[in-house]
C-alpha cells in the first residue's frame, strides 16, 4: 500500500488545485493493477508456504516410516550373523560326531572280521571270548543312537539353513523398501529445498553470517553464546523494520487522504495482514520422558562415560547405518549449520529457555539458519561408511552453554535407540 499511496501521491495535483478527471482515472488504473499484483504475489507465497508446510508433514511421516525399516535391517542383519554363527557350530559338532563314529565303527568292523578260531589260537580263555561279544552287543545301541543324533543333527542344520535363508530374503526386502523411503525423502527434500529458495529471501546474508560467527569462535561455548546473540539481533532488527514500516505506511496514508482525494485513497490495496508467527514451540523441559534418538543405530558412548583420553563425554555417540536419516528429536529453531572446528558438520537447534541440541558427524545438513522445524523432520544424513564401519553420529544437550544428560529426555523405548 505504501508503494500505491506515493504512486498517488505523485501522479495527483498539489492542493488547492482541482482534481484532473483523467490523472484520477490513471491512477485508479495503476492502483488496480497494483492491488492485482498485489494479490498473485500473496497467493503466490501462501500457497509456497502451504506446499512447503505439505511437504514437512509428508517427510516427518516418511523419515519414521525409514526410521522404522532402518531398524529392522539392523534386527536382521544381527540376526543374520547369530544364525550364521550357529550354523558354523554345528558343523563342526557334526564333523566331531562324524569323526568320532566313523573311528567306532572302523574298530568294530575290525574286530568283527577276526575269527573265532584265531581268538582261540591266541589263547583266550571263553570268558575273555564272552566278553567281548558282550561289548560288541552292547555297542550297537549306542551306536544306533548316535546314528540317529547324528540324524537328528542334520535335520536341525537343514532347518536353520532354511532360517537363514528366509531372513536374507526378509533383508533384501527391507533394503529394497529402505532405497525407495530414501529415494522419495530425496524427492521431497528437494521439492521443499526448491520452494525455500523461490520464498526466502535472507538465506544468503544468514549464512554469511554463520560463517563469521564459526570463525571467531574458539570454542563451543562461544559458539552457542554468538549464534544466540545473532538470533536475538535478528529478531530486533525484525521487528524494528515492521515498526517502521507500519509507521512509514500510517504517515503515507494520513498524507493521501486529502480533499477530493478520499474515494482514491480508499481504492488502494490493502496492507497484507502479518504472516502469523508459528505456534511457539512446547518448552523443553515439559518434554523429559517423551524424545526419540535422531537416528538408529548401537549407542557407543554415553553421558559421563569415561573415555581414552581420560576425559568425560559430554554427550553420546550413535554408529548408525551408512546413509541413514537423521531427525530432529524435538521442534525448534535452525541456529547453526555449518562445518566446525572438532565437529565436522554440526548442526545447533535452539529448544528455548536456554536449551541447545548438538547434531555432528553428518555428511550433509538440509536445513538452514533461521528455519524452523519439526519434531521428527528430517534435518540431515550420515555419509555412506567404507566397509565394514559404521559412520558415527554425536548427539549432545547444552543448557545455558554446558553439557547436560539427554537421558531423562529419552521417551519409552529410546534407550535402546537401535529399536
Amino acid at each position: 500500500m505504501l508503494t500505491g499511496a506515493l504512486v498517488l501521491g505523485l501522479a495527483l495535483p498539489a492542493a488547492g488545485q482541482q482534481a484532473d478527471p483523467e490523472n484520477l482515472r490513471a491512477v485508479q488504473a495503476e492502483l488496480d493493477a497494483a492491488r492485482r499484483r498485489q494479490a498473485e504475489a500473496a497467493g503466490e507465497q501462501a500457497r509456497l508456504a502451504a506446499e512447503i508446510e505439505r511437504l514437512r508433514d509428508q517427510l516427518v511421516q516418511r523419515a519414521a516410516v525409514l526410521r522404522q525399516r532402518e531398524g529392522e535391517a539392523d534386527a536382521l542383519e544381527r540376526r543374520l550373523a547369530e544364525l550364521g554363527a550357529s550354523e558354523a557350530e554345528k558343523l563342526a559338532a557334526l564333523a566331531d560326531r562324524r569323526a568320532a563314529l566313523s573311528r567306532l565303527l572302523g574298530a568294530l568292523t575290525r574286530l568283527s572280521r577276526r575269527p573265532p578260531v584265531l581268538l582261540m589260537a591266541r589263547r583266550q580263555n571263553a570268558l575273555e571270548i564272552a566278553h567281548t561279544g558282550t561289548v560288541l552287543r552292547d555297542l550297537v545301541p549306542e551306536l544306533r543312537s548316535r546314528a540317529h543324533a547324528l540324524s537328528r543333527e542334520l535335520n536341525g542344520l537343514t532347518a536353520l539353513r532354511a532360517r537363514l535363508a528366509a531372513d536374507r530374503a526378509a533383508l533384501d526386502a527391507t533394503l529394497a523398501a529402505l532405497a525407495l523411503e530414501r529415494g522419495e525423502i530425496d524427492r521431497l527434500l528437494a521439492k521443499k529445498a526448491e520452494d525455500g529458495k523461490r520464498l526466502a529471501t535472507l538465506v544468503q546474508a544468514e549464512s554469511k553470517r554463520v560463517d563469521e560467527l564459526a570463525a571467531k569462535a574458539k570454542s563451543i561455548e562461544d559458539l552457542i553464546a554468538a549464534v544466540e546473540k545473532a538470533r536475538r539481533e535478528r529478531e530486533a532488527a525484525e521487528a524494528a523494520a515492521n515498526a517502521r514500516r507500519a509507521a512509514e505506511l500510517a504517515a503515507a496514508e494520513t498524507a493521501a487522504r486529502r480533499p477530493g482525494q478520499e474515494a482514491v485513497a480508499a481504492e488502494a490495496p490493502a496492507t497484507p495482514a502479518a504472516a502469523p508467527r508459528p505456534a511457539v514451540m512446547a518448552r523443553f523441559a515439559s518434554l523429559k520422558g517423551k524424545l526419540p534418538w535422531p537416528a538408529a543405530g548401537e549407542i557407543t558412548t554415553r553421558f559421563g562415560d569415561r573415555q581414552a583420553n581420560g576425559l568425560t563425554a559430554k554427550g553420546f555417540r550413535i554408529a548408525t547405518r551408512a546413509g541413514a536419516r537423521v531427525t530432529a528429536p524435538a521442534a525448534g529453531d535452525v541456529a547453526f549449520a555449518a562445518p566446525f572446528s572438532g565437529y565436522g558438520q554440526l548442526l545447533i537447534l535452539s529448544q528455548g529457555d536456554g536449551y541447545h541440541l548438538l547434531l555432528a558427524g553428518m555428511e550433509r545438513i538440509d536445513v538452514t539458519v533461521g528455519q524452523k522445524v519439526l519434531a521428527g523432520e528430517p534435518v540431515g544424513q550420515m555419509e555412506g561408511a567404507e566397509q565394514g564401519t559404521r559412520p558415527v553420529l554425536y548427539v549432545e544437550l547444552r543448557h545455558n552453554g554446558e553439557p547436560v544428560d539427554l537421558t531423562p529426555w529419552l521417551g519409552p523405548g529410546a534407550t535402546k535407540v537401535s529399536g
